[in-house]
């Protein structure tokens, strides 16, 4: 029994020699992810009359004024045939373009957004109509 009793100190000794060496890095912190709302003007689109497709970014509330915004688009009856058009902005965080389309269908959108801090890509629907 007392030739065991050294080990007692050995293993405290190594244990708070152990935490003491151990150093924390602060975590950093997530960029915070924009918001993405997306609607077009008129709504909805009418077969070749010319609309505004709008992406308006914002990051806790405030509009991103420097984002590299491209739409995506096509339709449901050709899915194959994507189409990928930057868009313009302003100081209010609205992103844009002007289009017409040829057919009445359901469009997709995947609005690649780039901030100084990452890339999101979501994907809504809108109509054109007759």
């Amino acid at each position: 029994m007392k030739r065991n009793l050294w080990l007692v100190p050995a293993l405290a000794l190594t244990l708070t020699g152990c935490s003491a060496s151990q150093k924390t890095e602060p975590i950093p912190a997530k960029p915070a992810v924009p918001v993405i709302v997306f609607n077009t003007n008129p709504a909805p689109l009418h077969v070749n009359q010319e609309g505004n497709l709008i992406a308006t970014v914002t990051v806790n509330n405030d509009p991103v004024k420097k984002a590299t915004v491209e739409f995506e688009i096509w339709g449901d009856s050709d899915t194959a045939q994507h189409e990928k058009i930057p868009a313009t902005g302003d100081d209010q965080g609205h992103y844009s373009l002007k289009k017409s389309f040829a057919k009445a269908d359901t469009y997709h959108v995947t609005i690649h957004t780039t901030t100084a801090e990452l890339h999101t890509m979501p994907t809504m629907d809108f109509q054109v109509t007759q």
